[in-house]
């Protein structure tokens, strides 16, 4: 019994280390005015370990009237979200948290 949950230990440790765990270093977040009057927004994401997560916050932020990107990067726990004048970051934020996720 003891043997098989270090086993099972161990392989969860090698899962969350192959698809990004927590390990990048915290992004630089802040937000930019693009060219065409959208803006980008860059922040980090914590939390998220594998591309269920990603594929759960990218479908809820899509939803949202005024967002018209998301790229998540899992090794640097980031999220890029290409959006509209009027969307709010806090919206952003609290589906972020919705899903289960930090968002800084």
């Amino acid at each position: 019994m003891k043997k098989t949950l270090f086993l099972l230990t161990l392989i969860l440790i090698f899962a969350l280390a192959a698809c990004g765990g927590n390990g990048g270093a915290p992004t630089e977040s802040g937000t930019v005015q693009n060219d065409d009057g959208t803006y980008t927004t860059t922040v980090s994401v914590l939390g998220m370990t594998c591309q269920r997560c990603v594929t759960a916050v990218d479908r809820a932020l899509m939803a949202v009237d005024g967002v018209n990107s998301v790229s998540i990067n899992l090794r640097r726990n980031s999220m890029i979200v290409e959006h509209e004048a009027y969307v709010d970051i806090e919206d952003i934020r609290l589906i972020v948290i919705l899903e289960g996720f930090r968002m800084e």
